[in-house]
């Protein structure tokens, strides 16, 4: 479960139409969580359509997907 990664969240760094991003820091790293909000079925298809892409992709300049919850 992705809460168990991190111990706080530090700061809101962006919020868009449907989302908001959080840095959050954990185990003496930071990362960035990304909170969808999905009131329709569409909007959680997209949601994890954006998962499946991301976890398809490994560039050094992208971060690295560490974990997703769909609830």
């Amino acid at each position: 479960m992705v809460s168990a990664i991190f111990d706080s969240i530090t700061e809101q760094l962006a919020e868009g139409g449907f989302s908001f991003v959080y840095l959050v820091e954990g185990g003496g790293k930071k990362y960035a969580l990304k909170k969808v909000l999905s009131q329709l079925p569409e909007q959680a298809e997209a949601a994890k359509w954006e998962i499946e892409v991301h976890t398809s992709i490994s560039h050094p300049n992208c971060m690295p997907l560490v974990d997703h919850t769909v609830v």
